[in-house]
Formats: structure tokens, sequence, C-alpha cells
């Protein structure tokens, strides 16, 4: 559903559409009256108008001017990460444009409106989410709305959730999994320089070894895909790869990269030289450490429109092929739910606030 288009080693996916898709049935119960609504809710288009900074020309040229000669350093003491960063950028181009012609990017001649952008981050922000300890679930085969401590939240079908901190995970996770993902709050210097002025857009970030804790090796059976989205710090890696992926009875299985575009399917910045912005993040896809799967040893990229809100990852089922029909499912420090989805997380109700979305369609039920 959520896969537009795939040549090689890229996909597009349409991460609206995906979630479109798991609300077009969700009941909103009338309690007392007897009835229901039957109600279709779909992401706010604006969630998704995600616009690069205006710059000013002349300081453009300035700018450029005083980084020139930093990138050059950049470049000459990571070789291996620039010659990376060329070839991402190099298939992006060459993918992006095939999109174009075969007239597979969405809303194309979509104006973006960076107003538009930070008013939903903002408001979005703006509505605390629940912090404090609770779990919640929903069994039936459709989409519901319940309210939780004064806010209204969507909860997909199939799905159960606990909004803690993942410490806890020994007392809410099941005894193995098919698929897990993990969205760990890495530690940033960026986030830690933001939070001291704009608290809404900064988050709990973790050390290694605290995300080391984590039982991931309690969780796998030999079949199990787990999905650890990463910094593209040098650092990060290394630590995922060397000692994390050991530590959990893991092995790399293969490495994606999110480029992340606009509307107009343009990457949301410049490929830029190594330790700098990129408009990509890394992904590493692994397995047990006793599968038989190989390493897919290529450059994966995965691309599709970026949200405004921070850290809005898009769903990942786009790797369905390697999991049974009815998998078993665990995101951990998940931000939204998903269906046949185990979440938890501080945050892990935070993009299902009803405010992201709008109501299309209503019909009573009995």
């Amino acid at each position: 559903m959520s896969v537009v288009y795939s040549e090689k080693d890229c996909v597009l996916i349409n991460h609206k559409e995906y979630i479109d898709h798991i609300y077009r049935t969700t009941i909103v119960n009338q309690g007392d009256s007897g009835s229901d609504l039957k109600t279709i809710y779909t992401l706010r288009e604006d969630v998704f108008n995600f616009a690069p900074k205006n710059r000013n020309d002349t300081d453009d040229t300035k700018r450029h001017k005083i980084n020139a000669k930093k990138s050059s350093i950049l470049i000459s003491q990571n070789p291996e990460l620039h010659e990376l960063n060329q070839t991402i950028a190099a298939k992006s181009k060459e993918f992006l444009e095939d999109c174009k012609r075969r007239n597979v990017i969405f809303n194309e001649s979509s104006h973006h409106t960076t107003d538009s952008s930070l008013s939903v981050f903002k408001e979005v922000c703006s509505e605390e989410t629940v912090n404090v300890p609770l779990n919640g679930k929903n069994t039936l085969d459709n989409a519901i709305v319940t309210k939780i401590s004064g806010q209204t939240y969507l909860i997909p079908p199939k799905c159960k959730f606990t909004n803690t901190c993942v410490s806890a995970i020994d007392k809410f996770a099941d005894e193995f999994y098919d698929f897990i993902v993990i969205d760990p709050p890495w530690w940033n210097k960026y986030i830690r320089r933001v939070r001291t002025w704009k608290r809404e857009e900064g988050y709990d970030m973790m050390y290694n070894d605290d995300i080391l804790k984590i039982p991931l090796e309690d969780l796998i059976h030999p079949n199990t895909i787990v999905a650890i989205w990463c910094t593209n710090s040098p650092t990060h890696s290394e630590f995922v790869k060397k000692i994390a992926l050991p530590k959990w009875n893991l092995k790399l299985l293969a490495t994606y990269y999110w480029v992340k575009i606009t509307k107009s399917g343009d990457p949301i910045c410049e490929f830029n030289a190594p330790l700098k912005k990129q408009p990509y993040e890394q992904l590493f896809l692994a397995t047990h450490i006793e599968s038989e799967r190989l390493l897919k040893d290529d450059i994966n990229l995965i691309f599709s429109i970026s949200s405004v809100v921070h850290s809005h990852k898009p769903p990942l089922l786009v790797f369905k092929d390697y999991l049974p029909d009815q998998p078993k499912c665990l995101e951990i420090f998940a931000r939204y739910l998903l269906p046949h989805f185990s979440s938890i997380g501080r945050e892990v109700l935070k993009l299902q606030n009803t405010i992201l979305f709008e109501e299309k369609e209503q019909e009573t039920v009995r």
C-alpha cells in the first residue's frame, strides 16, 4: 500500500497514503446515545509541507566562501564518507529524475509554505503528550478514537502500547517478535543546543551505554528482523555495528538510507561535506547472528516526503517480504502507533493526536 515506485535498490513510499489507509474506518463511540460514528480520518496535507528555509542570496555567497575551506578539510579527512555521500547523491538524482519522468512524485506542483509548516509543528508540540505511565490496546479490526488526559487520540486496529520509559520493556514485551523497530534518541550536540532555546524541538537523549541495556537479545528468534534507525554520526554507526549488534546477538543484513524529499521530489537540503547536515538518515537492518540470511552489501535507498514534525519516520513495512504473513511486531521509542505492533516509549501517542488529522466523512452506525 505504501510503495509507490521501486527500481533496483531504490524505493519511493507514500507515508501519508499508508497512514490514511489505516484510518479509513474509525469508530467514534457516542456514549449513552446508543450509536457510534464511522469516520474517515486522513493526515493533514500540511503535515508534509516541508519547505527548506529561504536564505538571502548574498548571505549564501558569504556563507559558501566561509565554509568552502572547512568542507574541503572535512572531505580530505573523511574520504570514505565523502565517497558514500557522492554515491547516495548520484543515485538519488537518477532515481528522482526517473520518478518525475514517470509522474510518480506526489503533488509535484504543490506550493510549499514555511509558515504553514511551522504552524503545524508548533500546534502539535503545544499539545502535551501523556506524561504518566499508561497501557492501552485496540483488539478490534478497525481504528477507534479515545480521550486520554483531556486529549483526543486515534488508536489503530490490532495494536497495543505503553506510554513509559523503555527501561520497563521487560514488563511490556512478549517473548519473541518477527520484526523490531528501534529509533533511539541518540546523544546529539545539535539537539542539546536546541533544547536550551526551543523546547518543542528537543527531546530526551540517551547515552550509548544506556541504549545497550535494552534486552533485544531476549526478544528475537532466528528469523527476527531488526531495523535500527541511526544518525549519520560515524561514532554512532560504529557503535551499532561493532558493539550493539554483537551484544544483541545480531548481524548486519543491510544498510539503508532514508532520503528525505519535498513534495516536488527534491532532497530537503544539499548533500554536504562529511559530518555536516545531509538529506538522509541511516537505517541498519539486522537479523539473528545464526540466521542463514546473507548481507546485502549495496547502497539501498528509501525515499519519502519529509514531515514537518521532528523525527516523524516513515513506516517500515516496506520490509514485509522479509516477514511472515501476519508478523508480530515491536517498536521501541515509538512516536506513533501501527496495526499489529506493540509500541513502547515516552512519546508513544504524540503523533496519534487528532490535531494532526482531518475528518473526511461520517456515518452513524448502530
